[in-house]
């Protein structure tokens, strides 16, 4: 599956220090794949790989306002909206936000403990 390796590649590549933050980028540009949810399990490998692994304190994201899809499965996954650069890209003649979202150690390990 090419987003898992995808994900894969990134977080090996991190040379973090337990307690660092990162961030994390997920995306897969195949409209086929959509639907599926294997956006919500590379999403969970990989938080489950920074936390628990690498032990980082913090994991964050940028994602682009137009990017709906995205951004329910961020807060799905209990990432939280931090801030927002107003008007960052033109695309198509028009501007879209980019929005930051965080993920602390302790609330992910808060929603792991409410799932069977």
């Amino acid at each position: 599956m090419r987003i898992l390796d995808f994900i894969r590649r990134k977080l090996h590549r991190l040379q973090p220090r337990p307690g660092d933050a990162t961030r994390v980028r997920c995306c897969d540009n195949d409209e086929a794949n959509w639907g599926k949810g294997y956006g919500h399990e590379a999403l969970e490998l990989a938080l489950g790989f920074a936390f628990r692994e690498l032990n980082l304190y913090r994991v964050q994201l940028t994602v682009f306002g137009y990017n709906e899809r995205a951004i329910a499965l961020y807060k799905t996954a209990g990432f939280q909206r931090e801030g927002v650069y107003r008007e960052f890209m033109q695309r198509d003649g028009q501007r879209y936000d980019l929005h930051l979202f965080g993920l602390l150690r302790r609330e992910w390990e808060a929603l792991n403990r409410e799932m069977p």
